[in-house]
């Protein structure tokens, strides 16, 4: 897939997202080739019909999703808003 970037890519320590009907905060972080960890981002984008959306991406193989329950990889995320996104603190 290709996005045009609206925006300059932002570090992320995690996303929100709804398990088991309630809203829950999970790490996140990126997952090179090899199975490596690096850091996650999220970035505008722009998407044909809400105009942008937000993409979560991580490295060459995808994201590394953990909640308190479980673990799962996805390849990328995009959410209509940024406030389900948790961006990094940087010093």
């Amino acid at each position: 897939m290709v996005f045009a970037e609206l925006e300059v890519p932002r570090p992320i320590r995690g996303i929100r997202i709804e398990e088991r009907g309630r809203e829950v905060d999970c790490e996140v972080t990126g997952i090179e080739e090899g199975g490596g960890v690096c850091q996650a981002f999220a970035v505008k984008v722009a998407d044909s019909g809400a105009g942008y959306a937000y993409l979560v991406y991580g490295g060459a193989w995808g994201i590394r999703i953990q909640s308190s329950t479980h673990a799962w990889g996805e390849p990328y995320k995009l959410y209509g808003q940024s406030q389900d996104i948790l961006y990094a603190h940087c010093n």
